[in-house]
């Protein structure tokens, strides 16, 4: 007798649309958390340099320093599982409203919001007012720090 059921097998391809999805999902968050790392070394830069909001030369910087950090930072798989977790396991309507407020807040503020170097002596202000000097001597070891070295140079300041 000859078997020509064959359904059992499989070819592959499914998996491999869902191993393609989590890799996005994976990119994603490992990108979010390590925007999250600059925009926090970033405020501290910023409150440390008295003023009242986050320019884009902030963050900038906040990005280049993070380029050198993020390979070394501790709890790192476990953060992005967290972001990942907040990102796909839930829906959108967690949101707060007072999160809306506050960012409706900051469009309204006509308040001229320049950058200025922060005179504050401490690791995460001297990193950020000599970050473009190592920045500008860095050779990325493979081709995505290229290509993020690239996008952070290019970041304009609007």
């Amino acid at each position: 007798m000859e078997n020509t059921d064959f359904a059992f097998m499989k070819s592959g391809f499914d998996t491999m649309e869902m191993d393609e999805d989590d890799l996005k999902k994976n990119i994603v968050s490992i990108m979010l958390h390590f925007m999250e790392n600059a925009a926090k070394s970033a405020a501290i830069y910023v409150e440390h340099a008295g003023r009242k909001y986050i320019t884009t030369e902030d963050i900038k910087r906040g990005l280049m320093l993070e380029s050198f950090l993020f390979a070394h930072r501790t709890q790192k798989q476990e953060d992005i599982e967290k972001i990942k977790e907040e990102l796909y396991g839930t829906s959108l309507d967690h949101i707060d409203e007072s999160e809306l407020e506050w960012s409706k807040s900051m469009d309204e503020d006509d308040e001229t919001n320049n950058f200025t170097e922060s005179q504050h002596d401490c690791g995460v202000c001297n990193c950020f007012n000599t970050i473009y000097d190592r920045w500008d001597n860095w050779e990325p070891e493979n081709q995505f720090m290229t290509i993020l070295k690239n996008r952070i140079t290019n970041i304009e300041n609007l």
